[in-house]
């Protein structure tokens, strides 16, 4: 059973309590005492609150912020058919395994948009804005969570946008629209034909690595050798894209010999196509 701790009127809490506030938050304890719980906060508008002050940068870099808005027709929905009917119900939680892949496949994804926008990994915001959603390491690696476990769940855009948005700002939607552009096809059919990976080398080396988490998670002989094959057709012509992916491949295999998970033979094809990585981890394939 999960326990909420629900923190109301966040911003009307003294200035002295604040930093007993952040270890709540932060650490889950007060003072010796453990708090298993989540937390969950409502607040008015600084302006609004009884005695209402800016959140602390700190603070603010450690919640999700949503803005509550209720319309006058969905309140007398709920006066007539009940507040729970306003929203549909949350979905089952997919499988453990199903969630780890949604949300490796979304720190793939964010990886990629920061190496390309590297400003956009860490901007303390200044005024006001402080209070607010701001990008941070921390509020980044929140976002490829939330996004992964909302792709698992089959969200809509709109819920994703709100959880991105929520944790990092405005720069959350060019995150979104980075997403968007890519349009990858899904690993498992990769998997089944190699040429359905992107001719465009950012879709591609996010196709590659998609591919190897997928295979990671979804651990068989079949995905095993279907990935080398991937990996060995898009190295022949694009070796820079594929190397990558290759690495973290044979690292997955190490892995999977660690964990006492079968292991296969390597394709002589990929040993021939990635000679140069395997060399430099030999003692993987002994």
């Amino acid at each position: 059973m999960v326990c909420n701790l629900f923190l109301d009127e966040l911003t009307s809490t003294p200035e002295d309590v604040r930093p007993a506030l952040l270890r709540v938050i932060n650490e889950r304890v007060a003072g010796d005492t453990p708090i298993p719980a989540r937390v969950v906060a409502a607040a008015n508008p600084e302006e609004h609150a009884v005695g209402g002050l800016l959140l602390e940068a700190p603070i603010a870099n450690r919640v999700l912020h949503l803005t509550w808005e209720l319309t006058p027709q969905e309140f007398v929905h709920a006066l007539r058919e009940g507040f729970e009917s306003l929203y549909p119900p949350i979905p089952p939680t997919p499988g453990p395994e199903a969630l780890e892949h949604a949300q490796a496949e979304a720190r793939e994804l964010l990886a990629l948009f920061l190496e390309r926008n590297p400003g956009a990994a860490y901007q303390m915001p200044k005024d006001d804005q402080a209070s607010r959603a701001w990008p941070s390491y921390r509020t980044w690696y929140l976002a490829a969570k939330y996004i992964g476990t909302a792709r698992a769940l089959n969200m809509d855009e709109e819920v994703q946008a709100l959880g991105v948005v929520g944790l990092v700002g405005q720069g959350g939607y060019a995150f979104l629209a980075f997403v968007r552009d890519l349009d990858l096809p899904h690993p498992a059919d990769v998997l089944k034909n190699p040429t359905l990976v992107p001719s465009r080398d950012d879709r591609a080396y996010a196709t590659l690595q998609a591919v190897i988490t997928w295979t990671a998670t979804n651990w068989s002989r079949e995905n095993w050798l279907a990935a080398q094959r991937v990996l060995s057709y898009v190295g022949e012509t694009k070796p820079d894209i594929a190397a990558p992916a290759a690495s973290r491949l044979i690292r997955a295999y190490a892995e999977a010999r660690e964990k006492r998970k079968p292991t296969w033979d390597f394709d002589p094809v990929f040993i021939n196509t990635f000679r140069p990585v395997l060399e430099r981890i030999k003692e993987v394939v002994r």
